[in-house]
């Protein structure tokens, strides 16, 4: 996708921005602006760092400039964002968390989420779609809820879910049983065995120093990782796997598979 030429910025210009902390990692902008430009949309997605102290003030000030359209959200606020919402749509309710807000024509808000979408698209464009997969699951926030009842609901044959909050695998494992009942979804420590599958839904991997989310001692050339961490474009989780043999697909492809999604649901055909 080319992401040299966009068009000028203009008083009309639709403002959208996509929250984060950190934010420095994100790749939408690029991506989304591209397929703006490519489409002669007067629009913007640009990004903006938001503490998470003071998350809440922070929203409620974007949300009342006039011309912010919307709002992409990122890591760590997915499941705090649904309180900002006057309306939350169903891939939303069904994953407990949202990634994009927009504003409505009488100034009210409503959220939708499209991570699960984004990462399955992925997969099909890259020639390993998960139906009848047995998916390795590392991470149960937000983004990998969502994850879990999108391939649920893509038709994967058993996920296997780890995470350091029990709860939260608690929670993943009912809203997967509600929303895809032929998917057995189960908590389990992270091995390989049995897995096809393997996503890193965990945001380990966006600095250097992180430790890997999961011992890759296990992996070989029968598995697929997709790392959902969008920079570096190859993390050392993905370097660490590919070693062994192991395909990796990294967190620009998930971005370039919502994108398309995001610009829709802005309301701006692309």
């Amino acid at each position: 996708m080319n992401t040299a030429s966009f068009i000028p910025v203009t008083g009309a210009t639709a403002l959208y921005a996509i929250v984060g902390d950190p934010v420095s990692q994100v790749r939408s902008p690029q991506v989304v602006n591209a397929l703006f430009a490519q489409a002669q949309i007067d629009a913007l997605l640009v990004p903006m760092h938001v503490s998470r102290d003071r998350f809440g003030e922070t929203m409620r000030s974007l949300m009342a400039i006039g011309n912010l359209r919307g709002i992409v959200i990122t890591v760590p606020f997915k499941v705090d964002a649904m309180s900002l919402v006057s309306h939350v749509l169903p891939g939303a309710q069904a994953a407990g968390a949202l990634n994009a807000m927009r504003r409505l024509p009488d100034n009210r808000w409503e959220g939708d989420m499209f991570d699960g979408a984004g990462l399955v698209r992925a997969l099909d464009d890259a020639g390993h779609p998960p139906a009848g997969k047995r998916v390795l699951l590392v991470g149960a926030g937000g983004a990998g809820r969502a994850i879990a009842i999108a391939l649920a609901q893509s038709g994967v044959r058993e996920i296997a879910l780890s995470d350091i909050d029990g709860e939260r695998v608690r929670q993943v494992v009912e809203a997967v049983a509600n929303a895809a009942p032929s998917c057995i979804c189960r908590a389990c420590e992270p091995t390989f065995d049995g897995h096809d599958l393997v996503v890193n839904a965990t945001p380990l991997g966006m600095k250097p120093d992180d430790a890997l989310p999961v011992d890759i001692a296990g992996m070989n050339a029968q598995h697929v990782l997709f790392d959902i961490v969008p920079k570096p474009d190859v993390t050392a989780l993905m370097r660490a796997a590919q070693s062994q043999g192991v395909t990796t697909i990294g967190g620009k492809r998930m971005i370039e598979g919502q994108a398309r999604a995001l610009a829709g649901f802005f309301g701006h055909r692309v």
